[in-house]
């Protein structure tokens, strides 16, 4: 073999392992990295500000969206930045309520199994409490503490 085609079959070799390593690292990262890689500041999310207090709400036990009779006892706390907001939470805790147990409701059994399924539960009670005038700028966090689903 002569030396300049081992050259250009090792220089593929190498390119076709740094292609692979960058797609790899693509598909295992995911895309949210990029801005970090370029230079750019994130932009800030409700996350990144820390939970300083949470407002403990008493148990929900309600029916799920199943055809058989399924039932849930489910205990939520709302992370908020300070005990001011979870004052300003307590004074709106009817409406607060009235839209976590609308959003439960509308769930199935099989949305809330797998070990997502708090998550998913989470993420539902906070999107339904953003319709709430006010309180998508206190709430900074969902926990859902405790689940059974009967």
């Amino acid at each position: 073999m002569s030396r300049g085609l081992l050259v250009t079959l090792i220089s593929a070799v190498v390119v076709l392992a740094v292609g692979m390593a960058a797609i790899a690292a693509y598909l295992f990262l995911g895309p949210g990295i990029a801005p970090a890689a370029s230079g750019e500041a994130p932009a800030e999310t409700k996350e990144a500000t820390p939970v300083g207090a949470t407002v403990e709400l008493e148990a929900f036990k309600t029916n799920l969206n199943d055809a058989h009779i399924r039932y849930i006892d489910v205990t939520v706390a709302l992370g908020v930045e300070d005990e001011g907001a979870a004052e300003e939470l307590d004074a709106m805790t009817p409406q607060i309520r009235d839209v976590i147990i609308k959003r439960i409701r509308s769930m199935s059994a099989a949305d809330l199994s797998g070990p997502d399924g708090t998550d998913k539960l989470a993420k539902a009670i906070e999107e339904g409490l953003g319709g709430i005038d006010g309180v998508s700028d206190l709430v900074l966090k969902v926990f859902v503490t405790d689940m059974m689903v009967q």
